[in-house]
């Protein structure tokens, strides 16, 4: 029956060791026998004697011949179940068996007849007279003449004290005449006895700890005790072998010095010591890092190029800035550092699939650490080997993996991590990771050895850099990636999406057919998310229905193709998600005191409709409701006292002292924060006092100061994507944002709405009301 042990041990008769059960593979009535004595032998119940052929192999697969020299074993107690297929048992090698023929084998084990042999009895004067011809020490000869007081196998006991090898221990379970065993151990003996005075009980070279040298001790009298066996066996040929992988490691020099003060350490040590484990583990660890081994960069600027326009829709200014880097890569024959890049965008976009590219173009490895809810330092920079289950950090670790020393190592969720307060800040463990002057000589934790990164690609994704420390910001390149517009959503899923679907679901184009308007329906009605992920859900949903109709044709039938239309989808998917007559109350409205906002989420651009109202009389109060942060709260006071500097030039008659001001941001349970309301909250009170409705499909985002100045603000595409699916054909943009980012948005954007850029909140009254309100007019009012 196999034993279910890690470690391939000879057992030799007369030895007590343990072993572990393995799990039978049927429920057959091999195993009811076996369960049921194991289950007498725990409740210490008499049962009938269990006994195991051991056959020694070091492959652990090794098929029963006839001839096969063994063990046979006694099952002595039941330890403990470790688990639900196996137990922890000792039992006890007491003869020598033979294999004569194989038997026919059950399900449960390998069957087998055997003969077993009966040891010939040699004497303990014989074995010490061998010892004394050997010039073995007399300490050692008069620990066998006092201790040994029993004739029967003197050869397996005194063999079992000595640290053999597989080999020898086998040579000596083999031999089964007298005369051949003596001569065998005489030559052990003189293999392995220690050459200086023995001074205690123990042999040098014994596998056997202090903490069992009294077990053992009264095993060699005959006492029936558990032997414990190294876990390594002989560690010489392993320890060989790791030297000569640290000398083809090819370290630095200091690194290589360390690493061999370390090996000499491992050789003084005990192989049954807690520390030669954490030693071996320790230089294991140095030897699979990639020290010299890099990857060829295979550069080729129109193959980059055509590469990225294939897998990738739009995004210019990011294939741009990797086509500068590999042009400079191609020129320069030396080194070049490698980039450390931010991506930051809403869900959905490909920042992940992006630097994925990056590592297909140059050729190189590619590893993608989740950073995502991290809270420890000790992820980044490992543990240190004083702390029990220590490892490196996952910076080394993804080198370790990837084998070369220029991976492109992308680090998803930045944004998410931790501020580690109890066991340090991840994101300031990324400093020195991400500093191209620092990480040359990257010091983990656990290694506790300079690693070059500077040759590493290190690509960050993010979805808002504000949880982002300035200090990690300043190191990143940070590149933005807006949302996709409907337009390039369509794109997206005519030539990426359904390809890819109609392979994943195993049809092609004879027998299903997407027209170019059920393709605008889906994206349109249930798809107004910044990126893709939810249009190919839905995508993906349609093409399992065709799937499942072309499976469920009979070969007769013709029905091909198939036509997903505008009411498939609605049969499939639903009702449509999202309706454009749902924005029309706010964009068409033309209600005095409601304007429409535009705002930038993580998730993308939004419409942000705005209601302000008046309660008299009042005391002055201005009330907010609809979840508003800090900053846009302090946006609607401002544009409050804007508003009431500027009564004198418009007309309107309010006392304000006895009004109060009620405003409303609708969607209550989601939170709104930022600036760029500002413009927009102040029109709204214009409208509101003056009793005029701003233009219809209006819309509005822009920085307001005291003084009624307009400043800039970002997400300029997100948030015009977001009026052109709210069908806005007017949008007012602070003047300032022309230069900075006017450049980067869509054509097919500025082509459908009038984009109208204003310095001063007078330019917005004039455009908004379209000429109805002015401030040519010097009127007054009660404050």
């Amino acid at each position: 029956m196999a034993l279910r042990d890690p470690v391939h041990v000879l057992f030799i008769p007369s030895v007590v060791l343990p072993g572990r059960l393995g799990k039978l593979k049927t429920s057959s009535v091999e195993k009811a026998v076996i369960q049921d004595i194991l289950r007498k032998r725990k409740d210490k119940q008499d049962g009938l004697p269990l006994y195991f052929g051991l056959i020694p192999s070091l492959s652990g697969n090794l098929a029963l011949k006839p001839g096969m020299v063994g063990t046979y074993a006694r099952f002595i107690s039941y330890t403990r179940e470790i688990d639900d297929d196996g137990y922890e048992i000792s039992f006890s090698a007491e003869k020598r068996m033979i294999i004569e023929k194989k038997a026919p084998s059950s399900t449960a084990f390998a069957m087998a007849y055997i003969r077993l042999h009966d040891d010939p009895i040699e004497s303990i004067d014989n074995v010490i007279k061998i010892m004394e011809r050997k010039d073995v020490s007399p300490a050692v000869i008069n620990y066998v003449h006092n201790k040994l007081n029993r004739n029967d196998m003197v050869i397996e006991r005194i063999a079992d004290t000595l640290n053999l090898s597989f080999e020898d221990k086998l040579e000596i379970l083999e031999a089964l005449s007298l005369s051949e065993r003596l001569s065998k151990f005489a030559n052990l003996l003189e293999k392995y006895a220690p050459d200086e005075p023995f001074k205690g009980p123990i042999p040098r070279k014994s596998v056997m700890t202090m903490s069992i040298m009294k077990p053992f001790q009264q095993a060699l009298n005959g006492t029936k005790t558990i032997r414990f066996v190294s876990p390594f066996g002989d560690n010489s040929q392993r320890d060989a072998e790791l030297a000569e992988k640290i000398n083809a490691a090819k370290m630095p020099p200091a690194v290589h010095k360390a690493a061999m003060e370390e090996y000499a350490r491992l050789q003084s040590m005990s192989n049954h010591s807690g520390e030669y484990s954490v030693m071996r583990n320790y230089l294991d660890t140095l030897v699979a890092l990639p020290w010299s081994n890099s990857s060829l960069d295979e550069i080729d600027i129109n193959k980059a190029k055509e590469e990225l326009d294939r897998d990738h829709y739009g995004m210019a200014k990011i294939k741009r800035r990797i086509l500068e880097y590999l042009a400079v890569r191609q020129l320069k024959r030396s080194q070049l550092k490698g980039p450390i890049l931010c991506f930051v965008g809403p869900p959905g976009v490909g920042k992940t699939s992006i630097g994925r590219s990056i590592a297909s173009i140059l050729g190189r490895k590619f590893h993608r650490i989740c950073l995502g809810g991290v809270a420890d330092a000790s992820d980044i920079r490992g543990c240190r080997r004083t702390y029990v289950g220590s490892m490196p950090g996952r910076i080394i670790s993804a080198l370790k993996q990837c084998g070369t020393n220029n991976p492109v190592i992308l680090l998803d969720e930045v944004d998410k991590m931790s501020d580690g307060k109890l066991h340090g800040s991840p994101l300031a463990a990324l400093l020195e990771v991400l500093d191209p002057e620092q990480n040359s000589q990257f010091s983990d934790h656990y290694i506790g050895l300079p690693f070059d990164l500077s040759q590493v690609i290190f690509v960050a994704t993010a979805n808002s850099t504000l949880t982002i420390p300035s200090t990690l910001k300043d190191r990143m390149e940070v590149l933005e990636l807006s949302g996709y517009t409907e337009e390039e959503k369509y794109h997206i899923a005519k030539d990426f999406i359904i390809p890819k679907l109609l392979i994943d679901h195993g049809l092609d184009t004879e027998q299903v057919i997407v027209p170019e308007e059920t393709i605008r329906f889906v994206v349109t009605a249930y798809s107004r998310e910044a990126g893709v992920r939810t249009l190919e859900r839905k995508l993906a949903a349609l093409f399992r229905d065709a799937a499942l109709k072309v499976a469920s044709f009979s070969s007769t039938e013709t029905p091909f193709p198939l036509l997903i239309d505008e009411e498939t989808v609605k049969a499939v998917l639903g009702g449509p998600g999202y309706q454009k007559s749902a924005d029309r109350q706010w964009t068409e409205g033309r209600i005095p005191g409601v304007v429409v906002g535009l705002a930038y989420t993580g998730m993308g651009g939004e419409i942000l409709p705005i209601e302000a109202t008046k309660l008299v009389p009042g005391s002055g109060k201005l009330i907010l409701t609809g979840r508003l942060g800090k900053v846009i709260s302090e946006s609607a006071k401002i544009a409050l006292d804007w508003f009431k500097n500027a009564l004198p030039k418009y007309q309107i008659y309010e006392d304000l002292r006895e009004t109060d001001v009620h405003i409303h941001l609708p969607s209550g349970a989601v939170s709104k924060e930022g600036p760029s309301a500002g413009i927009a909250l102040a029109t709204a009170l214009v409208s509101l006092f003056s009793g005029l409705a701003p233009l219809p499909n209006l819309a509005l985002t822009g920085e307001l100061t005291l003084q009624g100045h307009v400043l800039p603000v970002g997400g300029l595409k997100d948030k015009l994507a977001a009026a052109h699916r709210a069908g806005i054909t007017k949008v007012i943009l602070p003047k300032k944002c022309e230069m900075k980012s006017m450049e980067d948005l869509p054509q097919h954007l500025l082509d459908s709405m009038e984009i109208i850029l204003v310095e001063h909140m007078s330019e917005v009254i004039e455009y908004a009301f379209n000429g109805a309100v002015t401030d040519n007019r010097t009127l007054t009012s009660k404050l």
